[in-house]
Formats: C-alpha cells, sequence, structure tokens
C-alpha cells in the first residue's frame, strides 16, 4: 500500500509540471537566486541632508502583495516599511552608508540586497565671518560661526589658532580670539554630526599684522617701502641676510633695525642707504649689536629676537614705512 501511494503521489506531481508546460507557467524564483541587483535607478553619492530616491526591481510583473523593508544604517533611525518599491531618504550624517533593502511576501523575507552611499560634507551647511583676511596684531577679532539648512543639531566649533583647542559656536554666536603673534592663521572648523562622527575643514586664512596694509595699498605719496623682510621671515645669525627696499624717487633715506624703541645699524651697512626701486642689500648677522642711544651712551644686546622690524624713513623723518610685522632672527 505505501508503495503505491508514493507511485500515485509522483504521478499527480509530474502531471502538474507537465499540465503547466502546456500552459507556459511562469515559476518565479526567489530574489535569493537572481543575480541582478535588486536596486535600480539609484545614487551612490549625495551631499548630507540632500534627499535620494531608492528604488527596488520588482519581483514579479505582477507585484501585489508585496512589502519593502528599508534600512539606512543611521543610528537612532528606524527601518522603514513601504509597499512600493520606491522610497526617498536625507542621511543626516557623513560617511559611508550601508542601504538596505529586504522584499518580502505573506511573510517570507528574500535575502537582502546592500547599495553603498558616500555622503560628503556640503559646502552650503556653514559660513563663518567676518570675511577680512588682514587684522591688526593684539585686535580683538569675533569670528561668528552659522549653520545652515536643518542642522542646528550639529555641534559646531572652531580653533582659531590651530591649538587644538575647540571653541563651541551656536549660530550666530560670536566668539573672540585676541591675535598676539604676527602669523598667517588658518582656522579649523570642526562639525560633528548626529551619528558622533567629526568633519574638519580649514577655512581662509587670516593674516595678523603689525601694519594690516598691504604694499600696494600703502599711500601713494609714500616714498619708500619695505619689501623684505616684511614681517613673519627669519634671518639667522652667522649667515648672509637679504634685505629688499624700494623707493619711487632714488634717494638717500635712514634705514636701522628697530627692536623695541630702539633703532641699530645695519651690520656691516650703516645706518644711510641710497635706495631706488627693487634696491637688493645682504649683509652677515652678528651674535649682538650695538645702538647709541645718547652721546656716549650704548647699549648691546643679543641679535637673537622674535620681534624686529626694518625702519626706513626720509632725514626730515617726514616719510617712513617699516615692515608690516615682526620677522625673527634665530641661531641654526
Amino acid at each position: 500500500m505505501t508503495v503505491l501511494f508514493f507511485s500515485r503521489v509522483i504521478k499527480i506531481v509530474v502531471a502538474m509540471f507537465g499540465i503547466c508546460s502546456l500552459l507556459n507557467c511562469t515559476v518565479t524564483q526567489p530574489i535569493s537566486t537572481q543575480s541582478k541587483s535588486v536596486f535600480v535607478n539609484h545614487d551612490t553619492s549625495a551631499y548630507i541632508f540632500d534627499t535620494l530616491y531608492f528604488a527596488a526591481v520588482k519581483p514579479d510583473t505582477q507585484s501585489t502583495g508585496y512589502s519593502y523593508r528599508w534600512s539606512f544604517s543611521e543610528p537612532g533611525k528606524q527601518d522603514t516599511i513601504t509597499h512600493t518599491p520606491e522610497i526617498a531618504h536625507a542621511y543626516t550624517s557623513f560617511g559611508v552608508h550601508k542601504t538596505i533593502v529586504t522584499i518580502s511576501k505573506n511573510g517570507k523575507a528574500y535575502l537582502p540586497d546592500t547599495l553603498l552611499v558616500t555622503i560628503l560634507n556640503n559646502p552650503a551647511l556653514y559660513s563663518v565671518s567676518p570675511s577680512d583676511t588682514t587684522i591688526t596684531l593684539f585686535d580683538t577679532i569675533a569670528i561668528k560661526g552659522s549653520i545652515n539648512l536643518c542642522a542646528q543639531s550639529l555641534v559646531f566649533s572652531i580653533d582659531a589658532a590651530q591649538s587644538g583647542n575647540f571653541v563651541p559656536l551656536t549660530n550666530m554666536t560670536p566668539v573672540k580670539f585676541l591675535f598676539t603673534q604676527c602669523n598667517t592663521y588658518y582656522p579649523i572648523l570642526s562639525i560633528t554630526d548626529y551619528a558622533g562622527a567629526t568633519l574638519f575643514d580649514t577655512l581662509k586664512g587670516i593674516d595678523a599684522r603689525l601694519y594690516p596694509q598691504e604694499p600696494i595699498t600703502d599711500s601713494a605719496s609714500q616714498n619708500y617701502r619695505v619689501v623684505f623682510p616684511n614681517g613673519g621671515e627669519t634671518w639667522y645669525i652667522g649667515e648672509q641676510c637679504t634685505l629688499k627696499l624700494w623707493a619711487t624717487i632714488p634717494g638717500d633715506a635712514n634705514v636701522n633695525l628697530l627692536i623695541g624703541k630702539n633703532r641699530f645699524e645695519i651690520p656691516g651697512l650703516g645706518s644711510k642707504l641710497t635706495i631706488s626701486s627693487d634696491s637688493v642689500f645682504t649683509f652677515t648677522m652678528p651674535d649682538s649689536l650695538t645702538a647709541e642711544i645718547s652721546p656716549g651712551n650704548a647699549i648691546k644686546i643679543s641679535a637673537q629676537t622674535d620681534a624686529i622690524l626694518i625702519d626706513v624713513r626720509s632725514y626730515d623723518n617726514r616719510i617712513s614705512d617699516q615692515s608690516d610685522c615682526y620677522f625673527r632672527v634665530r641661531k641654526r
């Protein structure tokens, strides 16, 4: 009896496949056996907060009864279930995200498909002011940041001196910085997103100078101009140093090294030089500098300093120029 029963079952199964063949039936294969990606019409990169549109391939031509579970791999974000193969999503954190879709029908879930999406920083995400790139040394500058779009919950901070000490900013709240050294500063912006990932961006350079006027903006009536060193450079003791001066009208002028309130002669050149356009002078920097502060009274100091200027002026002191910022004299 048992053998007869199984024989009849086999005949029924064979008959069913035969009928299906005659009627040209289509047997839907599970998505897990398909070689084609489930995702269609997708983007693989975008800016943060941009809306992306994802679509999955339909399992068969009669796609009713299917559900689609979408996972966007963002902390705190729950999966979304749709009954159509399309969805829109905006990522709120930077980095590479796994976008996963799982298709189900009648409680049966097929193997999921994964798409990697790279989310980039949006250059329109933030703005920083002031726009001035040249400031006067020892002036207090207020840096104000604002986060655009709908990202108020991001942490926005700035490090003006590149010291690693980030100062938190909120929208429209300025943070004050005091620059005490002549230098070009490149503030670093730090934005931490919802997921805790941190993005760093370097902002436009800010020049902190003793005399912020650039040479080209100096008064047209100014006859003399210090070209080099004009701030931030380094001369070395015992080595050849280069001095570059410029004059609208060639002539003689007093040229000195200015340290504090004391003027020192240019070693080997003296204090009276003939200047024309593109004048270049060279000398060797000694270990020490000597200046006469009154008749018969001189001072001698070490040449090594972080705060020295070139001072050039007419004999009557009516026309003058100085280095725009301190430069240094160091030992190697």
